[in-house]
């Protein structure tokens, strides 16, 4: 038996920095950025469905803010009767999006699941990590397709000034932890979204 690794470097550029922009779209949350990069993506009018596929939520979750409102059994449940009707949308959307998804939606529902079994699902923690990753994808690939010295120096202040949020961010879920113990570090309807960070 073989096992193959697919580094996240044989992916084409342009579509990790569509998926970083619209995972940072997604953990704002701002629909019309959302609508955009799906839309740049190939998915169109079925941008909603497209983001539900790629998290696993609820499009009133994604809207919300998938940060701030905790996955439930009665969340769980409406997606899988909502997906069982909407089969012939699902299969444009798979059909429609890049190929390079296919595995990334694999590999998710493959995360989720050792996750879920370890109780460490929808961690706040979880996103700032990805929101970090994110980030540093977007603004290198932006860096690196400007000339302008000016633009680049922006474009790295820029950067770590979100950073440096998202560390400040990490502190504070840190002490609160400290004081409310490790359940504290989930999304729940009362934490602090992560918009604050962009």
């Amino acid at each position: 038996m073989k096992a193959f690794l697919w580094s996240h470097a044989a992916l084409d550029e342009d579509f990790r920095v569509d998926y970083c922009n619209l995972w940072m779209a997604i953990l704002k949350p701002d629909k019309d950025e959302i609508k955009n990069i799906c839309t740049k993506m190939g998915v169109g009018e079925l941008f909603g469905l497209f983001a539900c596929i790629v998290t696993a939520r609820s499009w009133e979750s994604v809207t919300k803010g998938i940060t701030k409102v905790k996955t439930t059994a009665s969340e769980t449940s409406h997606i899988r009767e909502f997906a069982s009707s909407l089969i012939p949308q699902i299969s444009q959307v798979l059909d429609r999006m890049p190929r390079a998804m296919l595995l990334i939606l694999k590999t998710n529902d493959l995360l989720r699941a050792i996750e879920h079994r370890l109780g460490a699902q929808n961690r706040s923690d979880a996103f700032l990590e990805m929101s970090r990753q994110c980030s540093r994808t977007v603004f290198d690939y932006r860096r690196a397709k400007t000339k302008s010295v000016v633009a680049k120096f922006v474009l790295t202040v820029k950067l770590y000034t979100i950073l440096f949020k998202i560390y400040l961010y990490e502190v504070y879920l840190r002490f609160r932890e400290m004081f409310y113990g490790a359940e504290s570090l989930r999304a729940q309807s009362t934490s602090r979204p992560l918009s604050i960070v962009y």
